[in-house]
């Protein structure tokens, strides 16, 4: 079935980057993005939720970043969700999800745009939003998230090929959690299973909890689900059956922490600490 994996970003930049070189002499950065989303609750209350996401930039592109960005920058990217496991120097299996960018935009600074006194934060014209489509790679299950509340997360595998630089065909697979709740969750887990080919649109979200084993921080980045669509190639597309769509009317953003016990996409935990190179 087809593959889809598209990020697109609009936010403020955190923190000056760094620019770095791989052990084989590439060039690479990573710039931190902060992310807001605005809504009105069911209850008529303005809500503001933040997040922050990584964002790598390779080769030219990394130069061109580090030379042109600095922190409190607005930043327009596009690029794909990444999927990235190694060991630590512990031998402890880690992974990370991160978006790799495949272009950018510069934004003018608030204060080139006339704010007149406004927060730079709330001059910039955020955006969140993450489109993949791939398999399932187990069955959903419906978990509680607190009274008369539901969450399900499903794994999705989206494969990508490409040539390199000499001409050899490469393939990559990135492993993606997505999280669904309420009437979406329990649609999710009553009409799909393991190798069902999904289509998602949703935002990115990053989760932050403390391990209930050592208890140091962890954190990963996942899509928080707001529409999905089972391909077509897969069954009928109309109705609320297999093959149906679900679009999300709910302002809530979900939790700031996973629900408990919450499963990840491969064995190995996910991470937010930088990839070794």
């Amino acid at each position: 079935m087809p593959n889809f994996n598209k990020v697109i970003l609009m936010g403020m930049v955190t923190a000056t980057p760094d620019l770095r070189q791989t052990p084989k002499g590439t060039n690479v950065t990573e710039v931190n993005l902060h992310l807001r989303r605005k809504w009105t609750n069911p209850q008529g209350e303005e809500k503001l939720w933040s997040d922050w996401v990584d964002v790598t930039f390779w080769g030219r592109t990394a130069e061109t970043i580090c030379q042109y960005i600095q922190k409190g920058r607005p930043l327009f990217v596009e690029g794909r969700l990444s999927f990235r496991a190694w060991e630590s120097q512990e031998g402890q299996k880690r992974s990370k999800v991160d978006v790799t960018a495949e272009n950018f935009q510069f934004i003018s600074p608030p204060s080139e745009q006339g704010g007149g006194g406004q927060d730079p934060e709330d001059s910039i014209p955020y955006f969140n939003k993450v489109f993949v489509m791939g398999n399932l790679t187990r069955d959903p299950e419906l978990r509680s998230a607190g009274p008369d509340r539901s969450v399900t997360t499903v794994a999705i595998a989206v494969n990508r090929n490409w040539s390199d630089s000499g001409g050899q065909k490469q393939e990559e697979t990135a492993f993606i959690d997505v999280d669904f709740w309420g009437n979406e969750a329990e649609e999710v887990c009553r009409l799909y299973k393991k190798g069902t080919p999904l289509f998602v649109e949703g935002r990115l979200t990053k989760q932050s909890w403390d391990d209930k084993t050592t208890g140091e921080k962890r954190s990963k980045v996942c899509v928080t689900g707001e529409n999905f669509r089972l391909h077509e190639a897969y069954g009928s597309a109309t109705g609320n059956g297999p093959g149906g769509h679900f679009s999300s009317e709910s302002g809530d953003p979900g939790p700031t922490e996973p629900a408990p016990e919450a499963p990840h996409v491969d064995p190995v935990s996910q991470e937010d600490e930088e990839v070794p190179f």
